[in-house]
């Protein structure tokens, strides 16, 4: 059971360098593109491929294989599509709020990617309401029957249509 283990924690830690090693190769591919649309895809990919590098990188690390602690996976993602999706000079507040949640794997991976993209299009669509400060929630709960909800929410101009400014983002898998 110890060898196991040890070789399962080998084979999540060689996904990850070659997770990484992925995300380093689109980097210098971004670097000499010149297209902007281009660019965002390579660094959306980017963003994608990192997201489940840190998944392998948690279960390479921790004590346990069966499952992975989300929220703090979901925090570094977050702080890292903040440096990524928003212009230095977006004056937009990111506020979390995550319980703490355990998720197998299976579970973790769709979590942690529809995340990352609804992180990345609540910092493309973000807008100031009139009145109101520019900001993107992100927060995630385990209810009392098991079941996990993430939401993704982030102001909208005004001039946007009310469908836009009323959608929230929310999932949810019962553990």
């Amino acid at each position: 059971l110890r060898e196991q283990k040890l070789l399962l924690r080998e084979v999540h830690h060689r996904v990850k360098n070659n997770l990484q090693l992925i995300a380093s190769i689109l980097n210098m591919q971004m670097r000499g593109v010149e297209d902007p649309a281009a660019k965002r895809t390579l660094g959306r990919v980017q963003d994608r491929v990192m997201s489940l590098s840190s998944i392998h990188r948690a279960l390479c690390t921790d004590s346990r294989l069966d499952r992975v602690r989300v929220d703090h996976l979901l925090a570094e993602i977050v702080a890292g599509l903040e440096d990524v999706a928003l212009p230095r000079e977006a004056k937009v507040a990111v506020r979390t709020d995550f319980a703490p949640c355990w998720l197998d794997p299976d579970r973790a991976v769709p979590l942690l990617l529809l995340a990352t993209e609804a992180v990345t299009n609540a910092a493309k669509y973000v807008g100031t309401p009139e009145g109101g400060d520019a900001d993107i929630t992100v927060t995630l709960k385990e209810r009392d029957d098991g079941e996990v909800v993430l939401r993704v929410r982030n102001t909208v101009e005004p001039d946007r249509s009310a469908a836009l400014a009323a959608a929230t983002l929310s999932w949810n898998a019962t553990l």
